[in-house]
């Protein structure tokens, strides 16, 4: 039977205590994070290496005003689970963003990839969270869902913080021994490394197992459909090598974690490498997948399948070069290869190398974080030419798509529109809008009212007047909640 290949370290000293579990690596592996417990009020900053978690300091934040995780924009609770910091927003860059209303953020903000994968596929909506500093004398003693701090714990955490690092949301920490501390990592990597020879080995039984009853593909498929798609494949490629490695584990609680690591994937059909992620939870006892990801690595060369599959993936040697954290690059499409004939059929047996002392790293220095945020207003009108040539072009699906499920207008919903819209379009040879003077108003960090004058001509009608468009971005695209006109 096939193995997967897999580097692993044996661990030979195990510190006494570790006083957060929530986190850990593999040996060799050394990067920062954050984890925020929401009864205490407390974030943590931590560094994390493949022997525990060191605290390098502890804040007092203000979470959301109300109790329990986030489900819908709007209700003012502070989600929890497994994200990432986006990037970095100045007290000026807020500024000219928000205006005077910008003060509430104090030294600067670090925005969060909520919703993730996870929370997408939950139908959890919102968005906006971040963590950030406070108002000078601020009074409230809550968030509408952020993580804030004071204004110089803000500025020294950030000294650790880059575009990618890790934030842990939880109502509290894991906590325990060294020992726990090795047993979670080790039972979340297990979980994967059993899924993915049974991925390997054709074994359908063992793969269909790996996945929740609640499971979901990025593409919508719930778990019947997309293992009848993977039972396919597997009949039609069944030679195909998987090598794993790299693996980090988070978790929210002991009954859900998340795991990444790097995975090669060849068959006949497609050669790929990059950065997957396993949304775990547990059901009937055992740690089951319920959401997943991948992000290829951009650029990556196949010099030949031969090399290719009879290489490993191993952990550079950290006796000889510094440890550094991967650089997370842009997710590309995977490419799909022509078939070519399996270069070795051979059992690959699992690489040990013996224990290394991981380097350690220099204390972080702080560091400029790139705003990576879009430009509003250029989104924003990005966004309405999309609008105004669908509605140019009289396509009735493409028209709608641009409208959110909670759309209300004149006393119709998003079904009453677009029966309305779509009789219109049948009718029509043509349409022309033109808009002018558009001025943008900014609600919240995912709400925008957009006002401009509008002129209509179709066929033999024709009218000018005020638009008022209210956008949504919450669910992660910009959509219209609501529409008003009135004769200028």
């Amino acid at each position: 039977m096939k193995k997967i290949s897999v580097l692993f370290f044996i661990l030979l000293t195990y510190s006494s205590y570790a006083s957060i579990l929530n986190i850990s690596s593999q040996q060799g592996d050394i990067f920062n994070a954050v984890v925020v417990e929401k009864d205490k009020k407390k974030l943590h900053l931590v560094k994390v290496t493949g022997d525990g978690v060191t605290v390098l300091k502890s804040v007092s934040v203000l979470t959301g005003k109300a109790k329990g995780d986030k489900q819908v924009s709007g209700d003012e609770k502070t989600p929890e689970g497994y994200y990432r910091v986006m990037g970095f927003l100045s007290r000026n860059r807020l500024k000219e963003m928000y205006g005077d209303a910008s003060k509430i953020y104090g030294y600067g903000a670090y925005p969060l990839n909520y919703p993730n994968a996870l929370d997408n596929l939950k139908g959890k909506t919102g968005g906006g969270i971040w963590l950030h500093g406070v108002e000078d004398n601020r009074k409230d003693p809550a968030t509408r869902g952020c993580v804030a701090f004071d204004n110089d714990n803000v500025k020294e955490v950030g000294s650790y913080l880059s575009k990618g690092t890790p934030v842990i949301i939880t109502s509290s920490a894991i906590e325990g021994s060294a020992d726990k501390y090795h047993r979670l990592f080790q039972d979340a990597r297990q979980t994967v490394l059993k899924y993915l020879e049974a991925w390997q080995n054709n074994n359908f039984k063992d793969f269909s197992r790996a996945y929740s009853k609640d499971f979901k593909a990025r593409d919508g498929k719930r778990l019947p459909a997309y293992l009848n798609y993977k039972k396919s494949l597997m009949d039609l490629y069944p030679n195909r090598k998987i090598a794993a490695d790299k693996f980090r584990v988070f978790y929210e609680s002991e009954n859900e974690a998340v795991v990444e690591f790097n995975q090669y994937y060849s068959a006949d059909n497609i050669t790929a490498f990059g950065r997957k992620t396993l949304y775990l939870k547990k059901e009937d006892g055992a740690m089951r997948i319920i959401a997943e990801d991948f992000e290829q690595t951009k650029g990556w060369d196949v010099k030949s399948d031969m090399e290719v599959a009879k290489a490993d993936i191993r952990e550079p040697e950290t006796d000889k070069t510094p440890v550094k954290e991967p650089v997370k690059q842009a997710p590309v499409k995977e490419t799909v290869k022509a078939p070519v004939k399996e270069a070795a059929k051979e059992p690959v047996k699992e690489t040990v190398k013996p224990a290394v002392k991981p380097a350690v790293p220099a204390k972080p220095v702080e560091v400029v974080i790139e705003d990576n945020t879009a430009d509003i207003s250029k989104e924003i009108n990005g966004f309405l030419i999309s609008w105004k040539q669908a509605w140019e072009s009289r396509n009735i699906d493409s028209y709608i798509a641009l409208y959110g499920d909670e759309f209300k207008s004149g006393g119709m919903n998003r079904t009453a529109w677009k029966k309305d819209k779509a009789k219109k379009f049948a009718v029509l040879n043509s349409v022309r809008v033109e808009l002018d003077d558009i001025k943008i108003e900014i609600l919240s960090p995912e709400r925008f009212e957009v006002t401009f004058t509008q002129r209509y001509s179709g066929d033999a009608y024709s009218d000018k007047g005020i638009k008022t468009l209210r956008l949504d971005s919450s669910k992660g695209e910009m959509r219209i909640i609501s529409e008003q006109w009135r004769a200028e």
